[in-house]
Order: structure tokens, then sequence, then C-alpha cells
């Protein structure tokens, strides 16, 4: 009797290769932006001197996240949220440069007032608009004289008179500083 001639074992699949991400990261004028950290996943890249960015990663495709420099807002605006398609072979990315952080606080409050601050972002594409009000942070020069609030799950910007004196107040949006303005607390 003839046995069955034994098959070979099956040779081992060659491993999978990374996937080669890679692109531009541009402001809203098209000039490179230098410094960013561009990820998809949790593979990473850095954009170079002209604004490029490349890593490998092992996925076709991915969340895709950018970390810029101080002055640009980041992509999504937060960062803990879900981003945006990221698809290995060549995409490139643009992100808004922030031109001008205003406010306006009152010149003048009340001890026990507390009242809205309104805030505007300016940025590179010629839009205007108010920042998002968790990641606006505002600052006093004597919290025990005028008490701000802003960020950090505080809600909407304000300042609130706390005793008699005078403080000056300023805010900032991703690395970029209002203008300092004082407010006077009187009784």
């Amino acid at each position: 009797m003839l046995s069955p001639a034994a098959s070979p074992p099956p040779s081992p699949s060659p491993p999978p290769s990374p996937s080669l991400y890679f692109g531009y990261v541009t402001d809203g004028q098209g000039r490179p932006v230098v410094g960013a950290k561009v990820c998809g996943a949790q593979y990473c890249g850095y954009t170079d001197a002209n604004g490029r960015y490349e890593f490998q990663g092992w996925s076709a495709g991915s969340s895709g996240k950018v970390f810029p420099p101080d002055g640009y807002e980041p992509k999504p605006v937060r960062v803990y949220l879900e981003g945006f398609p990221l698809y290995p072979g060549g995409q490139n990315i643009t992100i808004r440069r922030i031109t001008n952080v205003s406010m306006s606080p009152p010149a003048t409050l009340a001890v026990g007032t507390r009242l809205g601050v309104f805030e505007r972002v300016s940025f590179d594409d010629g839009t205007t608009e108010s920042p998002v009000a968790d990641l606006f942070v505002m600052t006093s020069s004597d919290p025990r004289v005028v008490k701000v609030g802003s960020g950090n799950g505080q809600g909407p910007a304000f300042v609130e008179g706390v005793k008699a004196g005078i403080a000056s107040v300023s805010g900032r949006y991703f690395g970029v500083s209002t203008a300092m303005f004082q407010v006077q607390v009187v009784r």
C-alpha cells in the first residue's frame, strides 16, 4: 500500500510592511509650519524647516492630530477628541496661525460683581472668532483684588471684584497673549 505523500508545511507569510505617512503642514497663507508634531495613532513625526513631516506607521489609515508650536491652533483644537482622517502616501495639512488675541474686560468693577469678558482671536486666513472657551486662559496680577476665570472647565471668561484696588488682567490662547488691562475695583 502506498502512503500519501506528506504535504510540506506552509511557508510563513512575510511580516507586513509599515506605511509611510508624509506631507506638508502649512498655515492659512501657505507658509510652512516648522516644529509641528504630526501623529497618526501612536506614530509621529515632526515638521522640518520646509514644513515636511514623515513617519512610518502600521495601519492603512489613522486618526490624525497636529500639535504645533505656540502661536498656532492645533488640529483638532481639542486634542483629546478624535482627530481627522490621516492616510499614508502623502497628505498636506493646513492649520491656522494666530495673529491676534483680544479681550474687553471692564475698566471699573464693583466689589462682589462678576462680569463676562468678550474675547476674540484673529487668524492668518482672515477669520476672527471667539476662542474655544475652555482653552482661553486668563490671569490676574492680584487675585485678591480681581478674580478671573476661564479655561479648564471654568466656563466663559469672567472678572470678579474681590476687594477695592487695582489689578491687571490678561488672556492667553495657544501661546499668544492679549494686552494687559487694568481693572479698578471699587466699593
